[in-house]
C-alpha cells in the first residue's frame, strides 16, 4: 500500500507501483517505474487546479536518518501526452507546493522523437524515447528545463533526496540544474560541474573525439552506481588505512593519493567534530604532503557517504603535479596503472 504521507489517505496499492494513481496496476510499465527504484515512493492525488494534461504518479519525500525531513524536498512524478508548455509547467508546480515551506522538484516524462538515451549503469533500460521536463525547487516563477535525460535527472534527484535537509538540497538542485539553461553548445553534461580542472571546452569537445574516448565511457558507465571508498576502488585505487579517518589510495604500491570519506552532512570544505575541528580536505592535504610529497600525481578527496557519493563531490587537488601545456588549459597527468 502506498500512502501520502504529508496529505494522508491510501492512494493505490499493489505488488508493483502503478503507472500512475488513475490507471490499474498491471497495465504496462511506465518510466516512472523504474525511476528511483531504491526508494520508497508515495502516492499523491491531483489537487485542484492542477493541469489536466499530466497524469500523476509517485512521490517521493525527502528523507534522512530513516525519517522524512520536516519541510523537506518533494520529488514529484508525472507524465503527459506531449512536451508541455512552460506554463503548464509552473502551474503544475504551483498548484503542488500549495503555498508551502516544502520544496517542490516537479519531474514530468513526455514521448519524444530523440534518440534513445544510453542504458544507465544499474542496466535498467528506460522506455526509449522518454525526456523529462523540470520545474522547481523553490520561488514563484521557477525556471523549466525541458528534453533532460531520464537517467541523468533520477540522478540528480536521488542526491538530492539524501541531503540531510531542505535547504542543502536546494543548494545542490540549484547548483547541478542551473547548467542546463545554457545553450547547447556551451551545456555540460547536467551533473558535472566543472571546478579547477580542465576547461569546459575540452570536456565539451575534447575528450569525446579521444581515440579511447568511446572505450572510456564504456567502463565507466558502471562506476556510477559505486559510492565511497568502492569507487575509489573501481578508479583503480587500492585503498590502504593510514590514520584515523585518512586512507592511502595506492598504484602498482606506491602512494598517489589522500582520501578522507566523509558521512552525508559533513561538507568537505568545513571544519567538522569528528575531525577534531579541521576541515576533511586540509586533514587530507596534510597527511598527503607528509606521507606522499615525493610522489608527483593527483590528490583526491573523495566526499562520500555510508550510501552514497553525492554529485560534485570528487576533488582533484594538485599535488606536486607533473603538468603540461595544451589548448584546453593545465592537464593533470593520471597515474601510471589507474583507471578513470
Amino acid at each position: 500500500m502506498l500512502r501520502d504521507e504529508r496529505h494522508g489517505g491510501a492512494v493505490f496499492a499493489g505488488a508493483r507501483r502503478p503507472g500512475s494513481v488513475s490507471e490499474p496496476a498491471g497495465e504496462g510499465v511506465s518510466w516512472a517505474d523504474d525511476f528511483l527504484v531504491d526508494r520508497d515512493p508515495d502516492g499523491w492525488s491531483r489537487p485542484e487546479g492542477f493541469p489536466a494534461a499530466f497524469t500523476p504518479h509517485a512521490v517521493f519525500f525527502q528523507r534522512h536518518g530513516g525519517r522524512v525531513v520536516p519541510n523537506g524536498l518533494e520529488v514529484v512524478l508525472a507524465s503527459a501526452g506531449r512536451k508541455p508548455q512552460q506554463a503548464q509547467m509552473r502551474d503544475g508546480y504551483v498548484k503542488r507546493r500549495a503555498g508551502r515551506a516544502s520544496p517542490v522538484l516537479l519531474i514530468v516524462g513526455y514521448p519524444s522523437t530523440a534518440p534513445k538515451p544510453p542504458v544507465p549503469a544499474t542496466g535498467r533500460p528506460h522506455p526509449g524515447g522518454t525526456r523529462l521536463a523540470v520545474c522547481g525547487p523553490v520561488g514563484d516563477s521557477p525556471a523549466v528545463l525541458s528534453g533532460v535525460d531520464v537517467a541523468q535527472v533520477e540522478r540528480v534527484a536521488d542526491c538530492a533526496l539524501g541531503e540531510p535537509d531542505s535547504h542543502a538540497a536546494v543548494r545542490m538542485l540549484q547548483k547541478v540544474l542551473v547548467g542546463l539553461d545554457a545553450p547547447d553548445h556551451a551545456r555540460l553534461e547536467v551533473g558535472l560541474r566543472n571546478v579547477g580542472l580542465l576547461a569546459s571546452q575540452e570536456l565539451r569537445a575534447g575528450l569525446p573525439q579521444r581515440d579511447d574516448w568511446t572505450e572510456a565511457v564504456r567502463a565507466g558507465r558502471p562506476l556510477l552506481a559505486l559510492r565511497g571508498r568502492r569507487l575509489a576502488e573501481g578508479l583503480g585505487f587500492r585503498v590502504e588505512q593510514h590514520a584515523n579517518h585518512v586512507h592511502l589510495l595506492m598504484v602498482n604500491g606506491h602512494s598517489r593519493a589522500a582520501a578522507v570519506f566523509c558521512h552525508d552532512d559533513e561538507p568537505f570544505d568545513a571544519p567538522a567534530r569528528r575531525f577534531d575541528g579541521i576541515t576533511p580536505v586540509s586533514l587530507a592535504l596534510a597527511h598527503a604532503d607528509a606521507h606522499g610529497a615525493a610522489t608527483p600525481g593527483p590528490l583526491n578527496n573523495v566526499k562520500g557517504g555510508r550510501r552514497r557519493m553525492r554529485v560534485g563531490r570528487l576533488r582533484r587537488l594538485p599535488l606536486r603535479p607533473r603538468r603540461r601545456r595544451h589548448r584546453g588549459g593545465l592537464r593533470h597527468l593520471r597515474p601510471s596503472g589507474a583507471v578513470g
